[in-house]
Order: structure tokens, then C-alpha cells, then sequence
């Protein structure tokens, strides 16, 4: 895992969470999924509707990693505020590629949960 990535999870959850280190092996797939995570940060839909989003597609694709972990982010997340001007568009950007790629990653590689 780059430093780089490896110092901003820890800023961003306090530790390194173990799908990151799942995926570290591929250096395109670590790069691909910090970069998406930090774009839908700032966002239009806002924390607490983008973890109910990601809540919902782990349940439907039973992802027991990601449902834990967006059930406590959605906790802390609250009532944030968006800042783009179409949510349509980071709704379809957070369930189309986002959520299903690190559901599908979690469930293959049976992640253990770090999130509790």
C-alpha cells in the first residue's frame, strides 16, 4: 500500500481499514477506489444519504464488510450538506461503481470486518 494512501485512511477512519489492505495488491485498484471515495466526498448527496445508498447495495449484495462499516459511518455521518448541483448523478456514480465494486471485493476476498 502507497504511504500516501496508507496516511489518508488513517486520517479519514483511524486506522487502515482491511479492504484497503485487501486491495493494495493492485496498485490501479487502490488508486481507482481512494480517488472515488474522495470525489463522493464532496458530493450531492451529502453523508448520511451516500451511507444509506452504500447500506442499501451491501444488503442487497450481502456484503457483511460494507454493511457494517457504512452502518456506522451513516451514524456518524449526520445531516452533511452537498456540493455539486445534480445528486442523480453521484447517486448513479455511488451504486453503479463505487458500492458494487467493494461489495464484489469484500465478498470474494471474505475481508474480515474491521467496522463493528
Amino acid at each position: 500500500m502507497t504511504s500516501t494512501v496508507s496516511r489518508r485512511c488513517k486520517g479519514a477512519f483511524g486506522l487502515v481499514p482491511n479492504m484497503f489492505r485487501a486491495v493494495a495488491h493492485s496498485p490501479a485498484a487502490l488508486t481507482s477506489m481512494w480517488a472515488q471515495f474522495g470525489a463522493l466526498g464532496g458530493g450531492a448527496l451529502g453523508g448520511e444519504i451516500g451511507e444509506q445508498i452504500a447500506v442499501a447495495v451491501a444488503d442487497r449484495n450481502r456484503c457483511d464488510y460494507c454493511l457494517s462499516a457504512h452502518t456506522l459511518l451513516g451514524k456518524k455521518a449526520g445531516a452533511q450538506s452537498g456540493r455539486s448541483d445534480d445528486p442523480r448523478t453521484d447517486a448513479v456514480l455511488k451504486l453503479a461503481t463505487l458500492n458494487v465494486f467493494t461489495n464484489y471485493l469484500n465478498v470474494a476476498l471474505d475481508v474480515p470486518v474491521d467496522f463493528e
